[in-house]
């Protein structure tokens, strides 16, 4: 049997990759534990109101659609933005339940933490992550409305055909170069215990001159993680003729039941990409500033000390 892993070293690539799927593979019990325990509200919400988006969507299909088509996504009704809701919040919980395990079991010195540890964290970083997302998700916005404008130029010069391929360009080159250097902010947000500002600042300290590598790290876990989710999704697509997938209609109850349970619990698979972010982070850390280096130093050090003042023996008069 491996023993557990150490989180704060340096790693390559490959080794980034093995050691997020070993440290799921060895942790899964108590960390799946803890995501169903902190996530399961929130799981069993967007189950709830998916199941009845989804039968309203088959009702309105078996009726006439017109009167619908009008009123854009209004004909949803709540459901609709419910689902929304409680799939936000669920994102937050993912990324704060794994990464509050993984920084409580560096603490303990590689040792699981229980339930009642996690929750003193992740009752502390679960509003400063809700805040976090909702202030990047501004700038994201932003930042897209920056990068379409050279598009717009070029539509009004060159046609919309170019105009588009340029509007495209630019907004997939920037985002892909953002998103890869923000997979580092939330594992030092909770860390380090660090603001958003601070945390923002630091992903590009620490991605300097890496980020072909953490590229690479988060395709790779998203293809992961993204074929996994086909793997199960696709049995439902097949057995209701394609539709489930995109427009729940000519499907029974029961199957439109059975897939919606399934798809929201078959989120856990995200556990892996926060795990491979938060590796991705000790090892950057490592590389930069050998905390985990002068870690294991100090404990030799203090090993020893204490073997010599035990091997001691007072001097009989």
């Amino acid at each position: 049997m491996k023993p557990n892993i150490e989180l704060r070293q340096s790693r390559n690539f490959g080794e980034i990759i093995n050691d997020s799927i070993l440290f799921v593979t060895q942790n899964w019990k108590p960390l799946f534990k803890a995501f169903f325990i902190f996530c399961g509200f929130f799981m069993a919400g967007n189950i709830i109101f998916s199941i009845l988006m989804q039968l309203k969507i088959v009702a309105i299909h078996k009726n006439d659609l017109s009167d619908y088509r009008r009123s854009g996504l209004s004909f949803l009704g709540i459901e609709y933005w419910m689902v929304l809701l409680f799939s936000f919040l669920n994102i937050i919980s993912i990324i704060t339940t794994s990464l509050c395990y993984v920084a409580l079991y560096k603490e303990k010195g590689n040792q699981p933490p229980n339930v009642a540890e996690i929750w003193v964290y992740f009752k502390y970083y679960f509003w400063r992550v809700t805040y976090s997302v909702f202030m990047l998700g501004i700038l994201l916005m932003f930042a897209i409305f920056i990068c379409f404008l050279p598009g717009l130029f070029f539509v009004t010069i060159a046609g919309s055909m170019i105009g588009g391929f340029v509007s495209l360009f630019c907004v997939l080159l920037p985002m892909a170069y953002f998103v890869t250097v923000l997979t580092l902010l939330f594992p030092i947000m909770i860390m380090e215990n660090g603001g958003l500002w601070y945390s923002f600042g630091k992903c590009f300290r620490l991605i300097k001159s890496r980020w072909w590598n953490t590229f690479g790290v988060v395709f790779v876990t998203a293809i992961v993680v993204y074929a996994t989710y086909l793997l199960v999704a696709l049995p439902f697509g097949v057995a209701s003729g394609g539709s489930i997938q995109f427009l729940a209609y000519n499907v029974t109850t029961y199957l439109i039941v059975i897939y919606s349970i399934v798809i929201s619990l078959i989120q856990v698979l995200n556990v892996l990409p926060m795990v491979t972010a938060a590796i991705t982070y000790f090892s950057y850390v490592e590389e930069k500033e050998s905390l985990g280096l002068w870690e294991r130093i100090n404990a030799l050090g203090e090993a020893a000390a204490a073997t010599t003042n035990a091997d001691e023996t007072p001097d009989e008069y």
